[in-house]
């Protein structure tokens, strides 16, 4: 999962938001306690106008510890 995180983070930088999507998605599916992954999701759903994606992934970092531990 982290580096399918790191590739979305470098896809996203890239401005290849569709990739970064994909990939974040399923970092996320694989550990959703990784609150800097939907950090970068959210980003991404906002990016591409998706308010409503993004305030869902902000909603899922809720009580999340800053301080994962892959």
């Amino acid at each position: 999962p982290r580096s399918l995180q790191m590739l979305g983070q470098i896809a996203l930088m890239r401005n290849q938001l569709e990739e970064a999507r994909s990939l974040l998605r399923q970092s996320v599916a694989i550990a959703p306690q990784v609150k800097a992954t939907h950090a970068l999701l959210a980003q991404v759903e906002s990016r591409l106008g998706n308010a409503e994606l993004a305030e869902q992934q902000q909603g899922a970092m809720v009580g999340l510890s800053e301080e994962f531990q892959w």
